[in-house]
This record gives C-alpha cells, sequence and structure tokens, in this order.
C-alpha cells in the first residue's frame, strides 16, 4: 500500500471509506472543517420541478426524523461526526 502525507475529501467519504476500515487506523481529521462558501447549503436531493409533493413529504420525513432523536441515533451508530455540523 502507498503512503500519503494529506488527502483533500469529504468528511463522509473519508469515513466510511477509508478512516473507518482498517488501513486508516492511525489516521484522522486534523485542523478545521474546509467550508466552500459558494456552496454553503451542503448536499441536496433533487425533485423534479413537477414533484413539489414529494418533495415536501421528504422534508417532512428528514424533519420528523432529526425531531424524534432517530437521526441522532443513525448518526452515532455510522458517523464520528456531526452530519449535518450544527
Amino acid at each position: 500500500m502507498g503512503r500519503f502525507d494529506a488527502v483533500l475529501i469529504g468528511d463522509i467519504q473519508a469515513q466510511l471509506g477509508f478512516l473507518g476500515t482498517p488501513r486508516g487506523a492511525g489516521s484522522g481529521f486534523v485542523g478545521d472543517k474546509i467550508v466552500d462558501p459558494s456552496s454553503s447549503k451542503g448536499n441536496a436531493i433533487g425533485f423534479r420541478k413537477k414533484d413539489g409533493e414529494r418533495k415536501q413529504k421528504v422534508n417532512q420525513a428528514i424533519s420528523d426524523l432529526r425531531k424524534d432523536g432517530t437521526h441522532e441515533r443513525i448518526e452515532k451508530k455510522y458517523f464520528a461526526f456531526d452530519v449535518y455540523g450544527d
């Protein structure tokens, strides 16, 4: 396996694809998170313009998951950081 000094990668991809694997043992996040000011909204789900009702249902489902603690339980099980960046 090769050696690296630094990698710039999305936090979720880093955690699941490397840091959370045996090969990632001894590696970790360092320094401040780099934020692109032109993309401050983060990740998104795309919908067709005509799918307004579906968009509302998905937004409500996400909101409900966050309110009742389900999201936090899932997040703690699979991620070593705050996915939402709150």
